[in-house]
């Protein structure tokens, strides 16, 4: 495949790291569909479903002030774009572990061919891939499908409830009626993303008492502010 390889940094793949040169995201996207299989390519489709209730809320919302002014309060419309753009955010949250599932041994060999890595991330991912073949189930972490669908589940269920949970708890609360799904979200969403972190960490050091060495590479941006504040020999 040929590499049109820029020079962006961005969040790597679930594995947490970043990747220093690689093409364009619908490349990435492309790739990964072509060399995965049916788990992964219908969680990439589940993904992708998100876009839905997000642009269905998108139009309503700027298309209803338009056509029924004297029916659509301006302050509804606001806390209703603030319940969705709120819920949004929140699916940062949780992306890390929806695709996790969706990037295959065998993309993440095509990536390290193509030079999408820099060197230290390479030797991570070939790591990586040794050990999710040797220990993995179908090329993935144990567990790895069912946290990406459930937290698939959570960031669907909280992007669908913002318009809804705004419309029928503002005669009651007014310019608060938001704050009621911000206590659930936001410290939900924290908590599964702290989660998440620590359950990859966990696997890398398992990973390490079964020599593979994922504990050591991992995280290399976190080892390298670490390095260069405590020089070796210093």
């Amino acid at each position: 495949m040929k590499n049109t390889a820029s020079n962006r940094r961005v969040t790597g793949l679930g594995a947490g790291g970043t990747i220093s040169q690689r093409p364009a995201g619908v490349v990435i996207s492309k790739t990964a569909w072509r060399l995965g299989g049916p788990t992964e390519r219908a969680i990439m489709v589940l993904n992708g479903l998100i876009v839905i209730p997000m642009f269905t809320y998108l139009i309503v919302f700027l298309a209803f002030p338009l056509f029924t002014p004297d029916a659509t309060p301006p302050d509804l419309v606001r806390l209703e774009m603030l319940s969705l753009f709120m819920t949004m955010a929140s699916y940062a949250c949780f992306v890390k572990a929806i695709r996790s599932p969706t990037f295959t041994n065998a993309f993440v060999r095509t990536a390290i061919e193509n030079n999408w890595f820099s060197p230290e991330e390479s030797d991570f991912y070939r790591e990586f891939v040794r050990y999710r073949e040797t220990f993995g189930v179908q090329g993935q972490f144990r567990g790895d499908v069912r946290w990406a669908v459930g937290y698939w589940a959570l960031a669907m269920a909280f992007i669908t409830a913002s318009a809804p949970v705004v419309l029928v708890l503002h005669p009651y609360l007014g310019g608060w009626a938001w704050v009621p799904l911000a206590v659930v979200v936001m410290p939900t969403s924290i908590y599964c993303w702290v989660a998440y972190a620590r359950r990859t960490r966990a696997q890398y050091v398992r990973a390490e008492t079964e020599g593979f060495p994922l504990a050591s590479l991992y995280p290399w941006g976190w080892r390298r502010r670490k390095d260069a504040k405590h020089p070796p020999g210093r």
